[in-house]
Parts: C-alpha cells; structure tokens; sequence
C-alpha cells in the first residue's frame, strides 16, 4: 500500500474547489492505479497537462479514472499506449492530444460543458469504437480522431459548425459519418 500524496503532485484548481493532479511520481507499479477521488479531504477534480503522459505498463496496466474528475489537460494521457483505462465519469473537458496514442483506450464519455474536440485529442486510439459528440460542442478540430481504426460509429449533434482537416483520417473502420446541416465549415 503506497498513500496517494506519496504518488502524486497536486494543486488547488484554479477556483479553489479541489485538487488536479499535476504528476504522477510513478514510484510504484500497479496492475491497477485508481486515481483517487479525494485527498485530504478536497475533491480531486483534474489531471494537468502531461500529468500522465509516456505512462507504461511497468507502473500501471489499467488506470481507473473517478467520477470527480471532469477535465483532463493537454497530453495528460500521451503515448499512453500500453494502458487500459476505467473512466467512471463524464468529462467535461479535455486538452490537445490529451489521449494521444492511447491505443488500448476502448470508450469515453463526454459531457455537456465541452465546446471543441481539441486536436488530436484522440489520434490513434485504435480501440475507439464509438463517440457521441455532446451537444454544444461547436468545433471538432485538425487530426481530433485520426487513426482511431476501430471506430464504427460517430454521433454529431447540431450544434458542430466545424470539422476540421483529418479530423476522421484513416478511420478504416468507419462506414458512416452523418454531418449535421448546421456545419458550415468542413475542411479537407
């Protein structure tokens, strides 16, 4: 048993709510690593940018992510590549290439409150198989789901006006895109 202050760095979050996790110390090895939802008693609401990036399986083969964490930085997750993940909530919000290369990665689910899928938020996860885009995202930006070759089905609401450039490139797996009426700019 290893305490969770011993394994990561934390800071308030900006509005003084809970605690992001701003590194894993990777000082022990898990087959298991559940991200804890509270540390000294402060909810943990965040994972920073790069906070778990290049994480492999010599310190974790699956990574449990708790409900209490709805948004993820830039490359928080990069070239994860190895790593299965268990996410219990919803996010909110995530930052470029925040699950970049994370090939193992089998499903997610994004919440309202999001307006970009950023880019390559989700190059080559090539065990995605499906995403539901929430409603109120309006941009869908460069490379977000390229290389994703599992996916099969993508759900677009309305409100996206953009998709950028390869934002679907080399999804092998997907017969089907249905683009809204409202997307105003499509790029190629």
């Amino acid at each position: 048993w290893v305490p969770a202050i011993a394994l990561f760095e934390l800071t308030p979050e900006e509005n003084g709510s809970g605690l992001v996790i701003v590194d894993f110390k990777k000082a022990a090895s898990f087959s298991t690593l559940k991200i804890p939802s509270v540390i000294n008693g402060k909810n943990i609401v965040g994972l920073a940018d790069g906070a778990f990036s290049n994480t492999g399986t010599d310190h974790a083969s699956v990574i449990v992510i708790p409900e209490t964490i709805v948004f993820v930085g830039n490359e928080a997750f990069k070239d994860s590549s190895e790593i299965k993940f268990d996410i219990k909530g919803t996010l909110r919000s995530i930052g470029e290439a925040s699950f970049q290369g994370c090939k193992l990665l089998d499903k997610i689910k994004l919440g309202e409150g999001m307006t970009t899928i950023p880019f390559m938020a989700f190059f080559e996860c090539s065990s995605l198989k499906t995403i539901a885009i929430p409603e109120g995202v309006t941009t869908i930006e460069e490379n977000a789901f390229e290389g994703c070759s599992s996916l099969v089905e993508v759900s677009i609401p309305d409100t996206v006006k953009t998709v950028g450039k390869y934002a679907f490139h080399d999804c092998s797996s997907l017969v089907e895109v249905t683009i809204p009426h409202g997307v105003k700019t499509l790029e190629s």
